[in-house]
């Protein structure tokens, strides 16, 4: 697994995150749950439309929105 921290010490981000409790995760697929492999970046993920357009929601706070569109995304395990 990579962790791309934007240059935060990892001990600072999960200290931020101790909070956060199993009933507050929600794992979400990507790519229809299934790996692409980068053409231009080989061993990263290329992803498709949907956690492109999640990303987005993101960044203007419109997760909840996003998912309640798009339910097939949430993985049910």
């Amino acid at each position: 697994m990579t962790i791309d921290s934007s240059g935060i010490d990892v001990q600072d981000w999960s200290f931020a995150r101790k909070g956060i409790g199993g009933d507050n995760l929600l794992a979400v697929k990507s790519n229809n749950g299934t790996f692409r492999e980068s053409d231009e970046q080989p061993c990263a993920e290329a992803l498709d439309y949907n956690p492109l357009a999640l990303l987005a929601a993101v960044r203007t706070n419109a997760v909840e929105t996003f998912l309640a569109s798009h339910v097939d995304l949430v993985s049910k395990s």
